[in-house]
């Protein structure tokens, strides 16, 4: 049986499932149970769960990480990740504003709400004065891009494959 597609998943959890075959155990209470049995040692099934079951046995598995081996296929880790991005700014060379507009845009608040009363005090006990939306949607929008778009394309000069 093929393994599993989902348009959803990365190259890296598509190579995952490929290496599992799916097999469907007898149905529970009316819902199908799917399971995966690793196609080199044949363990038995688990939950088919890319991240939970199936990486972490192929990072064990000898079986695999020999046949991996003898394709040429460097014989890291399954779950070995690329290098992340993070750590956007750090506190020493960011201004609050700058801070303040990049929690704004991560965690995609309206820019309204922080003008109410409520923030407002809570803002001048903090001695901060929260910058006009057309700061945050200008300059500051601008600046945050810049940076994050500087870091992203230092981690995909980095790395073998998107």
């Amino acid at each position: 049986m093929p393994p599993a597609t989902n348009t959803n998943t990365s190259y890296t959890d598509y190579h995952v499932a490929a290496q599992f075959t799916i097999i469907y155990p007898t149905v529970d209470c009316g819902f199908i149970d799917k399971k995966g049995q690793c196609n080199h040692c044949k363990t038995p099934p688990k939950a088919w769960n890319i991240t939970q079951n199936q990486k972490p046995h192929l990072t064990s598995c000898t079986i695999y990480q020999k046949w991996r081996k003898s394709k040429g296929l460097n014989p890291v880790s399954a779950s070995k990740k690329q290098p992340a991005i993070d750590n956007f700014y750090t506190a020493k060379n960011t201004t609050a504003e700058e801070l303040f507009a990049l929690a704004i845009f991560t965690s995609t608040t309206s820019f309204s709400t922080f003008s109410t009363p409520e923030w407002k005090t809570f803002h001048s006990k903090l001695s901060f004065k929260a910058p006009h939306r057309n700061v945050l949607a200008g300059p500051l929008l601008d600046q945050c891009y810049d940076k994050i778009k500087a870091k992203v394309q230092e981690v995909a000069n980095a790395i073998s494959y998107i």
